[in-house]
């Protein structure tokens, strides 16, 4: 008998059956209330005290008396041994007759019912007016079980039928009219064959609501989303709550059945298959949202073996990718292998508890690429000695469902959850996403700055090197793979040949050199010379340049400031790039030996003291750059003088014996050019000139590359007169072709030379013949320009700029070369403004500052 039944039941005679006196204590408890009320109107008002004393008696014996009164009706009669006879068990109480809805209704319960029932279940007391009053008390109905809903599973593959429409693979929840009103209201995608069906079967409009049911859905509905099973799921346009009702009974059939069954253990891979379905052809984000949380759930809940973290940038439900970060992670430990990189950089973007900067949100790629290099390269050691402490707690995983009768599951897995606070991996981390985040601030600043697509071949330049495009990372992996083989240094290169197939000029406009060269030196331990970082020259696309180590270890395994990547910058290198700059320069002069000279250059670099190990071979690798044939010249004092800024004075006496044991050693003491150019070199220095062909005439090591000891009074060494002599004769010869490019009196110093082997108190003979330089003004603000160039620097002051071949005809008619001429121009401007007064080759324009000057 229902609950609505039995109260129906319950008559008027049951007041009187039921042994106990009606309550009649409502209105003299009302009338107490009053009185007293009265009474306390009557003490505020002007009444005598004496009459107020009389109304206070009074109610309290008002009050005594209706308390004596209910003491002696509260006696309760012993009931009839009859009314607490229970039926035979054969007999059935008759059905008492149906009462007006009108009819007023009673229920009362026994005290003594109500102590022997159990707390756990309902009762129901029936009261009949013909017989004595019987107490039936009955359980509810147990609640169905997920074993009983399991039996009506209808597993993949097989046919069954519904009423007119043939159901061809399973998947569902079936149940028939007898079975209804156990099942009801337990699984909303039940499938009654009780129930009506109708006759429209057009599955693309929806007839359902936000939460549908099979039980809920009008006749219309379940007809169509019958029809869109029987259609294959996979209809594109099919109303989405159809999807959703499909939906819910894989949910249970996965989270609920799969833990006790084993046989619906064994469909997860057909339920893992459907769902991927059903993501693929229902592009619905919401849908897709919860689908990949049900399917990441039955993956690495149900012994997935090989799990992979989800694709970058990260989309679909947070929480199913920090589970399957949390899964996947313990997992590796808990099999003893390697934390993996890409689950580490996974967990970091998709965990809510890291706090990420904005550049980590806006390029996830790049930083889980940079965040992998750094743990393989910096962090390796760290990661692979780390373990967490015995107290962590144990893997707990949890799934919200979508359908509204289910509730949320929780699963314990028998590993560490590495990804808790108590594990302390998180810590180690965010160190490693910090040190990420620098390197890819730099980039973000690039992309935003120059407009950039994040995925431009030239962007990319600016991340580590194993992210730049394909090409040029493979060219960079042979030369580390060549330097790993023993090679010292490789042959020389260009940075056009290294970019390729990339422009090599438009990336240098775009990316400065020397952040590339940062790039290879801090990444992969390749050095690059020429390097502007460590005082050489800025390469342009042609430059030859030389790779080489830069050390055994191109990061420390600890966090990095911004150039811990780099060699020690100090004086004492860069003073020897200068010397290095020098040496390159004699020896491009195109000497008799140039093998030889390089070689002997090689041997004094080596010698130089207070330089590290990576310095030497750095210098090494700069000498072989500047000595290729398409190496950029040092043209003049202009080059030379910048570069001898950097170098003291002891360097600058050593240097001197330097470049004549390189000349010697390239066969080209006896060259007149030669012997001019090291006699600017000794200018430039500040050496006496004669100290040259004192060192070029004594018996010098090749190997030396110090100064011999300085001595009080400088014996003369004995010359050859005759080779002296023909070198007196070569040199009248060559000024004569050049035009006396050079103005320093080399027949002067070469007669000096022979006046002391002649007589070494002797005064030195001064009277060579010279060009004639007659009739010519100078100019007073260029004290060291003679007076051929300064008559050639007047006639250009007539216009502002100059073609080459109008400039080659001015020096055509005042015997100069034009090259030659820009040259001297510009070492008497550098002496006397320390910048070049003309600039440019085609056209030749004056360079405003030292004008402006000159003009003064």
């Amino acid at each position: 008998m229902s609950r609505r039944a039995s109260r129906r039941t319950h008559t008027p005679t049951s007041k009187t059956t039921s042994g106990r006196a009606p309550k009649s204590g409502g209105g003299a408890g009302w009338l107490l209330v009053v009185l007293f009320l009265i009474g306390l109107g009557v003490q505020a008002s002007a009444l005598p005290a004496a009459a107020a004393a009389a109304y206070w008696l009074f109610f309290v014996a008002v009050v005594l008396s209706r308390r004596s009164r209910k003491n002696r009706s509260t006696g309760v009669p012993e009931p009839a041994p009859n009314l607490v006879a229970a039926p035979e068990p054969e007999q059935v109480p008759a059905k008492p007759p149906r009462q007006p809805r009108d009819a007023p209704r009673a229920t009362t319960s026994s005290s003594a019912s109500i102590g022997t029932m159990h707390s756990d279940h309902f009762f129901e007391a029936q009261l009949k007016s013909d017989k004595p009053e019987v107490f039936v008390i009955r359980s509810s109905p147990n609640p169905v079980r997920p074993q009983d809903l399991a039996t009506h599973w209808v597993p993949p593959g097989v046919r069954v039928q519904v009423r007119q429409y043939s159901l061809p693979d399973g998947l569902v929840y079936l149940c028939s009219s007898a079975e209804r009103n156990r099942l009801e209201r337990t699984e909303p995608s039940l499938i009654d064959e009780s129930l009506q069906i109708g006759r429209e079967e057009d599955f693309t409009v929806n007839h359902l609501p936000y939460y549908p049911t099979y039980e809920g859905a009008s006749p219309t509905a379940r007809a169509a989303y019958i029809n869109w099973l029987i259609s294959g799921r996979r209809h594109p346009n099919a109303g989405l709550g159809y999807v959703y009702l499909f939906f819910y009974g894989l949910e249970r059939r996965a989270i609920i059945d799969a833990r006790s069954d084993q046989a619906a253990r064994d469909e997860i891979p057909a339920i893992c298959a459907e769902l991927e379905g059903l993501i693929e052809t229902y592009k619905n984000g919401t849908f897709n949202w919860r689908a990949r949380q049900l399917l990441a759930f039955c993956r690495y809940i149900y012994g997935a073996v090989d799990l992979t973290p989800p694709a970058l940038p990260l989309e679909g439900n947070p929480h199913v990718v920090k589970d399957l970060c949390r899964i996947g992670l313990s997992q590796a430990y808990h099999e003893r292998h390697e934390l993996p990189a890409k689950w580490l950089a996974t967990w970091y973007i998709s965990d809510g508890r890291f706090n990420k900067p904005a550049v980590v949100k806006r390029h996830q790629l790049q930083f889980a690429a940079i965040f992998q290099d750094l743990c393989d390269r910096q962090f390796r050691n760290n990661l692979a000695t780390w373990s967490p402490p015995l107290s962590t707690k144990s893997l707990q995983l949890s799934y919200q469902p979508v359908s509204m009768v289910l509730s949320e599951v929780q699963e314990s897995v028998a590993m560490a959850d590495l990804t808790c606070e108590e594990a302390g991996l998180g810590r180690l981390v965010e160190t490693i996403a910090l040190s990420a985040t620098e390197e890819l601030t730099r980039y973000s600043r690039y992309v935003a700055r120059s407009a950039e697509r994040a995925d431009d071949p030239v962007s990319r330049l600016m991340l580590p090197c194993p992210l730049w495009p394909g090409q040029v990372w493979e060219r960079l992996a042979l030369i580390l793979a060549e330097l790993n083989a023993g090679v010292d240094v490789t042959e020389p290169s260009t940075l056009a040949a290294f970019l390729a197939p990339l422009d090599a000029d438009d990336v240098l406009t775009k990316i400065p050199i020397a952040a590339l060269l940062g790039q290879m030196d801090g990444y992969m331990g390749i050095g690059v010379e020429p390097d502007p970082r460590h005082g050489s020259i800025a390469p342009s696309a042609a430059t030859p340049i030389v790779f080489f180590r830069s050390g055994e270890l191109p990061l420390p395994e600890a966090s990095r400031g911004k150039s811990a990547g780099l060699l020690p910058v100090h004086l004492k290198h860069h003073a020897r790039v200068a010397c290095v700059a020098f040496l390159a320069d004699l020896i491009r002069m195109g000497l008799p030996n140039s093998a030889a000279a390089l070689e002997q250059a090689k041997a004094i670099a080596l010698e130089w003291g207070g330089l590290t190990a990576a310095a030497h071979v750095r210098l090494q690798a700069l000498l072989i750059a500047l000595t290729a044939p398409e190496a950029p010249e040092f043209k003049g004092k202009s080059a030379l003088k910048k570069q001898l800024a950097l170098i003291d004075a002891p360097d600058r006496v050593s240097l001197t014996h330097e470049l004549v044991a390189v000349a010697r050693a390239g066969g080209a003491l006896e060259q007149v050019a030669v012997v001019r150019q090291l006699e600017k070199y000794f200018a430039l220095l500040g050496a006496d000139p004669k100290a040259l062909y004192d060192m070029a005439h004594t018996s010098l090591g090749l190997g030396m590359s110090a100064p011999p000891a300085p001595r009080a009074t400088a014996a003369p060494g004995v010359l050859d007169t005759a080779r002296i002599a023909a070198l007196r004769k070569e040199t009248a010869r060559v000024d004569t072709v050049l035009g006396s490019i050079f103005t320093d009196d080399v027949d002067g110093a070469v007669d000096q030379a022979s006046a002391i082997a002649a007589s070494p108190a002797a005064p030195p003979d001064h009277n060579v013949t010279a060009p004639a330089a007659v009739g010519y003004a100078s100019f007073s603000a260029l004290p060291s320009l003679d007076a051929r160039h300064s008559d050639l620097l007047r006639a250009m002051l007539a216009q502002a700029t100059w073609t080459g071949e109008a400039f080659a005809a001015l020096c055509a008619e005042r015997g100069l070369m034009s090259s030659g001429a820009i040259e001297r121009i510009n070492d008497a401007a550098f002496d006397a403004f320390d910048e070049a007064l003309l600039e440019g080759d085609d056209p030749i324009e004056f360079n405003p500052g030292p004008l402006a000057e000159l003009r003064s």
